[in-house]
């Protein structure tokens, strides 16, 4: 636990400062314990945000984890303040032969907590985002970062 805590760094973001766009390469696990984080898409250059995390906010911890890049905008919606780990240290500490079985617990709580808390619901308001487009008069064609991981599962 004391090893943890030796690896925090302080962290701040401004309000209106997007931390992460999509597609970027995740490279911290930030904690925010004041402040509040939207998460959306875009498509056509129009950004829509879906999800609101102002309470127990982590922003990376799967990413990392899992060696993945963002799927979805991470904006600080008001000033944020708290803590993070670089990506070397997060790997390090869930790497560990030491903490095998409680590094393994944290990913499957990491990708769960994800899955059910932003995955889903931005992979269906997106959809619907989708499908509107399409109904306009005036499309003509889309740039949108699209999810076909289940094609690999």
């Amino acid at each position: 636990m004391q090893e943890l805590l030796s690896i925090l760094e302080p962290r701040q973001e401004f309000e209106n400062v997007i931390i992460y766009n999509e597609l970027d390469e995740v490279n911290e696990v930030i904690f925010f314990n004041k402040g509040s984080v939207d998460i959306g898409f875009e498509i056509n250059r129009f950004k829509k945000f879906v999800i609101r995390l102002s309470k127990d906010i982590i922003v990376g911890a799967f990413n990392i984890s899992f060696n993945k890049r963002t799927k979805f905008i991470y904006l600080a919606k008001t000033y944020c303040n708290g803590y993070s780990i670089r990506r070397s240290n997060w790997k390090n500490l869930i790497d560990d032969e030491d903490h095998k079985i409680i590094a393994g617990h944290l990913k499957n709580s990491v990708r769960k907590y994800y899955e059910k808390n932003i995955l889903n619901i931005m992979k269906q308001e997106k959809e619907k985002v989708i499908q509107k487009w399409y109904k306009r008069a005036d499309y003509h064609c889309m740039i949108a970062v699209r999810d076909n991981s289940h094609m690999h599962e």
